[in-house]
């Protein structure tokens, strides 16, 4: 049942922007949506065999002059990353990050997850990479309801905390009580005569 047909109309339909690439991430291949995030044609993706940040314009590509993966930048680069640990370790190698594409005068910036495959075929090592673009998703779950009347937190149950409460049961986070200079001042006012000189 899997046939090449088959095989490659289940590769250009993956909703997420989908790669072949091999050890210096040099893209073999590109489905439809990883097509699209570089603006490139397949023709295109076949006859320029670009390394991933070259092909989608990051920033960072353009900053040594041997392209993408050799400036500082690339050090921490979360494609290439990605693509190192899923051939080092053959596994599955998922990261997030936030990446920054050019877009004609334009600079683009993206929350997105990677996740980097590996593969070996006729002897290659090659990763299959997806890139999901998140921004959306970050920004929704970085939005936390707050009453402007109480501070009351909402959660996702549409339920009412307190803010420690809240922060506490999903972030394991512990909170410390203080005064700011202005709450200080309105509690525990200093009589006058009584300030120090």
């Amino acid at each position: 049942m899997a046939d090449a047909s088959l095989l490659t109309q289940v590769f250009e339909a993956i909703p997420a922007a989908t790669f072949l690439v091999d050890e210096d991430v040099r893209v073999q291949l590109a489905n439809r949506s990883g097509r699209e995030l570089a603006g490139a044609s397949e023709g295109e993706i076949k006859a320029l065999l670009q390394r991933g940040g070259e092909l989608l314009h990051c920033i960072h590509s353009t900053e040594h002059t041997e392209g993408c993966g050799r400036a500082q930048a690339c050090r921490s680069c979360v494609v290439r990353g990605s693509v190192g640990e899923a051939l080092g370790r053959g596994a599955v190698a998922r990261r997030q990050a936030q990446v920054e594409l050019r877009r004609g005068e334009r600079i683009v910036t993206l929350q997105v997850l990677v996740s980097s495959a590996p593969v070996d075929f006729e002897g290659a090592r090659l990763a299959v990479v997806t890139i999901e673009d998140v921004t959306e998703l970050a920004r929704l779950r970085s939005l936390v309801p707050i009453c402007a009347g109480c501070g009351r937190v909402r959660d996702e149950g549409r339920d009412w905390h307190e803010v420690e409460t809240y922060f506490r049961e999903r972030m394991d986070l512990e909170f410390s009580h203080g005064l700011c200079q202005a709450c200080e001042t309105r509690l525990y006012p200093v009589p006058e005569g009584d300030g120090l000189a």
